[in-house]
């Protein structure tokens, strides 16, 4: 049995080091050399794990890899979701974190918005999640996300700022009207004469009060009339008859 595992080892490795081509999962022997495959069967119970490797000419096949000459597995996306539960809020985050490190935007926003607001996830989360929408032009969205963040850290002026700038950015454009042409019609329009002043009367002057400002004169719609001076009490006035 053990020599039966032995060639089913040798082929492996000779498969994984000349003829792999495609894969997203990484399986770091200890002797430096690095394959690409798609782990299938990852049981610590197991003193191996087993890997779907595709060949140069197409084909797809399984092999064998004993524990004991593994150094480390750098799982891929899919690899990394699949052994998530769907409650584990904080391990969504740090998949998310892993995406952004490798430049897999779509995959992390996916993962972020999974885990925002939940126990055990950094506020740091809506910061991620909003400078990725913003990124992918999802201005709304980011605003929502920055907003979620300030409510939880109020003290937070750069990030009021960019709260600010989205709304601005946000606002709805205004075009303003252009006003209409004048209608050329064939044939012209009579205007209005203007308004002919009417010399007011002459009127006369006082001495005091406010009605001794020099230049006033009684108007003309106050109809022809004489003005003259009477006591009110030990007050002076106009009367006008």
């Amino acid at each position: 049995m053990r020599k039966a595992v032995f060639l089913v080892l040798c082929a492996s490795l000779f498969v994984l080091a000349f003829g792999a081509r495609v894969g997203a999962d990484v399986v770091v022997m200890k002797n430096g050399l690095e394959h690409k495959c798609k782990v299938i069967t990852d049981d610590p119970d197991f003193d191996y794990i087993v890997v779907r490797i595709t060949m140069a000419n197409g084909s797809t096949g399984t092999v064998s890899i004993p524990r004991r000459q593994i150094a480390r597995i750098d799982y891929d996306y899919t690899s990394r979701k699949a052994r998530l539960a769907g409650n584990d809020y904080k391990g969504h985050y740090d998949l998310a974190l892993f995406c952004i490190d490798h430049s897999l935007t779509d995959e992390a926003i996916t993962e972020l918005k999974l885990c925002v607001g939940q126990q055990g996830v950094p506020d740091d989360a809506y910061l991620q999640l909003a400078k990725l929408l913003e990124k992918k032009g999802d201005l709304a969205g980011a605003l929502v996300a920055y907003s979620e963040y300030y409510k939880r850290n109020p003290k937070d002026d750069g990030v009021y700022k960019q709260i600010e700038r989205l709304k601005k950015a946000l606002e709805p454009k205004v075009t303003p009207s252009a006003t209409p042409a004048p209608t050329e019609t064939n044939s012209p329009v009579a205007s209005a004469p203007p308004p002919v002043a009417t010399p007011a009367p002459p009127g006369i002057t006082v001495v005091e009060g406010l009605e001794a400002r020099a230049g006033w004169t009684v108007a003309a719609w106050a109809g022809k009339g004489t003005i003259t001076q009477g006591l009110l009490g030990q007050d002076k006035i106009l009367q006008f008859a």
